[in-house]
């Protein structure tokens, strides 16, 4: 024992001296309930994405025009500069825009400065697009939403819109306030050609003289010998009345001419847009609160609700204010779900413990669950995280693995009190015993979950927050197990069998703990004991029958019989119908569309009112003629398009799942004429996407347009594809003007025409001025009532240089076309993208790969195109492959690990065959639930490798053992077997009454995890199996090939078994 006691001086001194053991305790429960409370909670970690945006405005231009003077420039400018992966080049009505993609390993500060170098060198835009904005795309987290509704004018809406939105930015914690659901202010100046005519002016005269007297303009400094003075002329005009008496021209004799002598002057709303909203069917206006990195979302969702209920009582009395989609819900009703089920757990692995060891040792092993935990918060706060809705995903699933390694040394030192070990000499020794195994076990569990740090694509910065607070609670629960439960079990006193103490029979809790002590005994004794023999020397017909229910368990995932998805669509309390027309499209169409989806949706409740105590629809809330914006920060206002969000009654109260509700909807609505897009989902934050996603590029539009048709035609032959959309729309009409050949002979050039007719018909923006918080444009224009024919354009006067007005018609051809209402380019060509969604255990890689296979290839050829798989389908393919490759990158560093500590080649492998049969029970674990494989069981199943092994580890350590003490082969396996069976089917029992819980939810919050859960609950139940079956099985096997070896090396066998065993010995304390 002194060799012993010197090798491990270390524990010796902490186990004599507790009170570094106690304080570490107390340091790790303190900073971690420090943390807890002082840590951002959030629904999503807020990252920047690899993207760069360039904006470039180009107010009354249509897309095609955008194209060339915009987007066409825009892709020269940025050709060939390096850390640039792909330019999407994006012209739409009045702007344009490039969105580039950078390497993940490019400096974006270093690549900012290149681009916006490379803009700025640019010198060939159009005079009146604006000065180009350059952003960089990030994850904004919306929180809450506050409506404004009632009976009133738009004016008193927005007014109160912007009232609210200022003094929800003075509460504490909030910095982000979006407005919409209303237009902008403006000052139009309509001046009509008739009283130009009549007072001799002309267009440009008055734009001219409006623009001169309109403006605040500094002067210098006045130096006097006494003080200084600045010097400012004032003339600024703010207001549509500030303009009337404004002089245009003044004659010699006194008379003048007032800008409202010729001119209509109006404070309005730009007329480019007419969205409104709605509010459960009152006009409304959205304030949308956001956060910013350092915000917390509960503590901003609470000041909201707390500033509503006390703003509605000084509300008038047409106008009410409520709140609507309340992101934080998300977040506290994650934060619960990890209470809840931690607590469930918690008891269920106290009491499987319990019932198999004794009192203390549970208490203190379960103790250090709650340690880890904490200890995971602590360092989560040390390193900058957040509480966001991935980190306590991670928390949530490492539940039942954290008290893995605590069980493990718990349940050796019990054994050695069994033995009649002291306590000190039990606990010494215990921990040293399975020092390795459960060092190696951690280590491999924390590399097991590393992969997920190096998933690649948009999805991989949401994933790669998971992983550091499991592998926190992994490194903390290590230094529970080896350091302070050794500490807090120095004193255990030796268990109370039945043998030793006889329980009462009319105590039930000693009954139940001494008819479980008798069961676990007889299981080893006189079952697995006698069953492992016999399948010992039936080992090559086990371990072909373990191969068989590999296969047979593999093949229900390629048959079909367990279906398989990209991504599990989780329940959620949100659903939406957007809806598009053609641009052009009046606001009228608009407006009936969504009371057509309205009418739909009162069908929808009607169905379901019979089956709930309540209203289904909780909230509806529509915008015509533009979007909220939700998806990207950046809401819209196009005439053509509009969206409806229901807010439903909570998952739990309604207990139907949205997508039947969603289901139900569409077919209550019904086809919408003239609609090019249709699309009922529901919503739950993150990014968007359907699930097949196809791109077509060429320099044909017709050839494109045609190719988009028949990929769509083919789209609808799958089964399950629904939902099939492209973004080619056609746009709105075009009245195109060519010069004609008489035109120069009248001094009329081209650009006199193009100037006259923007200035008169899109108008002529004097200035900018800011009204408060609105920014608020000038314009100079003809009335409404003289733009709105084709006629008065064929009447229109075109004045030449040299004063001399000629008909339009004369000097200029008019045409009719239709242009897009968006067009797309990538790599100097045209793109169109089709997507559709799936139903429920369709495979969208298989219809994709179907698609690419032969017909995309045929129809490339047929129209000189290029068709491939879209932008958003090339990341999702990206991220499973980076997920397999590092996962099998984590597979090598896992052998790694244990050929290093086992000084074996052949032993980790051994190891890692009980990896398939985690695989196994993953996957009947679904069967048994009703649930598709998905991404978020891929994952459960990467983590799953790294504490399948755990098992096995103890398990060979302790064949290890007995051969190197000199057991034969056979006795060694199973006395090992027998010694290890406890603590093997103690920590797969706690794994999995960790996760039951997690299991067994009907919570929204549970959606998304509980393919994990089921991954990593079943993978361990069935690798148990494995490992105290088939792994036995395997080391005789191995035995047998060493010895064939020997008979083929050295023409004899060897004299024992044993003699060509390495018994490898752990490494010592």
């Amino acid at each position: 024992m002194a060799d012993s006691t010197d090798k491990h001086s270390f524990l010796r001194t902490v186990l004599l001296n507790p009170v570094f053991a106690n304080i570490l305790m107390i340091m790790i429960l303190v900073c971690g309930l420090v943390g807890l409370f002082s840590m951002v909670r959030e629904s999503f970690p807020q990252f920047e994405l690899d993207f760069i945006s360039i904006n470039v405005p180009y107010p009354g231009a249509d897309p095609a025009e955008v194209e060339e003077s915009i987007c066409r420039p825009l892709e020269d400018s940025l050709e060939g500069i390096s850390g640039i992966k792909r330019v999407i080049t994006v012209a739409q009505e009045n702007a344009g825009q490039a969105i580039i993609e950078i390497t993940e390993n490019a400096d974006k500060d270093k690549l900012r400065t290149k681009i916006e170098n490379a803009v700025d060198a640019i010198d060939i835009f159009p005079e009146h697009s604006e000065r180009p904005i350059i952003d960089t795309f990030s994850f904004d987290d919306a929180v809450i939403n506050v409506a404004i509704w009632g009976d009133v004018p738009e004016r008193d809406l927005k007014e109160l819109g912007r009232e609210i939105h200022d003094e929800l930015l003075l509460l504490p914690g909030i910095s982000r306030v979006n407005i919409s659901g209303t237009r902008d202010y403006q000052v139009d100046i309509e001046i009509s050609e008739e009283r130009l005519q009549e007072h001799r002016m002309t267009f440009d005269e008055v734009a001219a003289a409006v623009r001169r007297n309109s403006d605040n303009l500094p002067g210098g400094v006045l130096r006097t010998a006494t003080e200084d003075f600045n010097i400012r002329i004032i003339g600024r005009r703010y207001f549509a009345s500030e303009f009337n008496d404004l002089v245009l021209r003044a004659d010699a004799d006194g008379d003048r001419v007032f800008l409202r002598d010729v001119a209509i002057l109006r404070d309005t709303f730009d007329e480019q847009s007419a969205v409104y909203a709605l509010y459960n069917g009152k006009r409304s206006v959205n304030l949308a609160v956001l956060k910013a990195k350092a915000e917390d979302t509960i503590r901003i969702a609470e000041a909201v609700h707390k500033y509503v209920a006390t703003k509605r009582e000084t509300m008038p009395a047409t106008v009410n204010l409520s709140t609507w989609l309340d992101i934080s819900r998300l977040v506290q009703g994650r934060i619960d779900l990890l209470q809840r089920n931690g607590a469930i757990g918690l008891v269920l692995v106290f009491l499987a413990l319990w019932l198999f060891l004794e009192l203390r040792l549970c208490f203190w092993v379960t103790l250090g669950l709650v340690i880890s935990i904490c200890g995971a918060f602590g360092l989560m706060a040390m390193t900058g995280q957040s509480i966001n809705m991935i980190s306590l995903f991670g928390l949530i699933m490492v539940l039942g693995i954290i008290v893995d390694d605590a069980i493990v040394v718990g349940e050796s030192i019990y054994a050695r009190r069994e033995n009649g070990d002291e306590a000190f000499t039990a606990v010494l020794e215990g921990t040293r015993e399975v020092f390795w195994p459960v060092m190696t076990a951690v280590l491999t569990s924390i590399v097991a979950f590393m992969p997920l740090l190096f998933v690649s694509s948009t999805i991989g910065k949401f994933i790669a927050v998971m992983p550091g607070p499991i592998i926190a609670a992994l490194i903390i629960s290590l230094f529970e197990a080896l350091i302070i439960l050794p500490v807090h079990l120095r004193h255990l006193p030796l268990p109370r069998n039945g043998q030793t103490r006889r329980v009462q029979p009319y105590n039930p809790i000693g009954q139940l703990r001494r008819f479980t002590g008798f069961g676990l005994r007889f299981m080893i004794q006189r079952i697995y004991c006698p069953l492992l023999g016999i399948l010992l020397r039936w080992r090559y017909a086990t371990f072909a029958s373990g191969l068989v229910v590999i296969a047979l368990t593999a093949s229900m995932v390629t048959s079909g019989i367990v279906k398989s998805i990209f991504f599990p669509e989780a329940d959620t309390d949100w659903i939406q119908a957007e809806f598009e027309f053609s641009g052009g499209t009046p606001i009228a169409a608009t407006e009936e569309a969504a009371r057509a989806i309205n009418a739909g949706w009162q069908a929808t409740e009607a169905y379901y009112a019979k089956r709930l105590d309540g209203p289904l629809g909780v909230t509806v809330y529509a915008v015509i003629g533009g979007t909220l914006g939700f998806e990207d920060s950046r809401p819209k206002k196009v005439d053509h398009i509009g969206e409806v969000f229901i807010e439903l009654m909570p998952t739990e109260k309604r207990g139907i799942p949205f997508g039947e509700i969603v289901d139900q909807w569409r077919r209550q609505t019904g086809p919408i004429n003239g609609a090019v897009v249709l699309k009922f989902k529901g919503y739950a934050g993150g990014p968007p996407g359907g699930d097949i996603q196809l791109d077509v590029l060429g320099s044909n539009e017709e050839d494109l347009v045609h190719a988009v048709g028949e990929i769509m035609d083919e789209l609808a032959t799958y089964k399950g594809v629904t939902q099939i959309n492209t973004d080619y729309k056609p746009g709105k009409k075009e009245i195109r003007l060519r010069l004609k050949p008489a035109a120069p002979s009248t001094g009329v050039a081209l650009q006199d025409i193009a100037r006259q007719i923007r200035a008169g018909f899109y108008g002529e923006e004097i200035s900018r001025v800011q009204r408060g918080a609105d920014e608020v444009k000038i314009m100079v224009r003809y009335p409404l009532a003289e733009r709105r024919t084709l006629e008065q354009i064929r009447r229109l006067r075109i004045r030449a240089p040299d004063g001399t007005e000629v008909p339009l018609d004369y000097v200029a051809d008019v045409e009719y076309a239709t242009g897009l209402s968006t067009i797309r380019r990538e790599k100097g060509q045209r793109k169109f993208s089709v997507t559709a969604d799936t139903a429920e255990g369709v495979k969208e890689k298989d219809i994709e790969n179907s698609l690419l296979e032969k017909f995309l290839p045929e129809l490339s050829r047929k129209y000189n195109i290029t068709a491939k798989r879209g932008t958003e389908s090339e990341d999702r393919m990206r991220s499973i492959d980076s997920v397999r490759k590092s996962g099998m990158v984590g597979l090598l560093v896992i052998y790694m690990i244990m050929a290093t500590i086992f000084k074996s080649y052949v032993q980790p492998l051994i190891i890692m065959f009980s990896i398939p049969f985690g695989v196994v029970g993953a996957i009947i674990g679904h069967k048994i639930y009703g649930i598709p494989m998905s991404m978020m069981s891929f994952f459960g199943i990467v983590a799953l490798t790294g504490v399948v092994v755990n098992d096995a580890i103890l398990l060979i350590v302790a064949v290890n053992d007995r051969l190197a003490r000199g057991l034969p082969l056979f006795e060694a396996i199973v006395e090992a077997g027998m010694r290890r069976f406890r603590a093997i089917v103690l920590t797969s029992l706690t794994t999995f009454a960790g996760l039951f819980p997690m299991i067994l939810e009907k919570s929204l919050q549970a959606q998304l995890l509980i393919p994990m859960a089921i991954s990593i609950a079943f993978g361990v139940a069935f690798a148990t199996v494995g490992t105290l079956i088939i792994i036995p099985c395997l080391l005789v096997i191995l035995s047998d090939l060493r010895c064939l070896w020997h008979l083929v090396w050295n023409l004899c066998l060897p004299a024992t078994r044993e003699a060509v065993e390495p018994s490898c010995n752990i490494g010592r304390l």
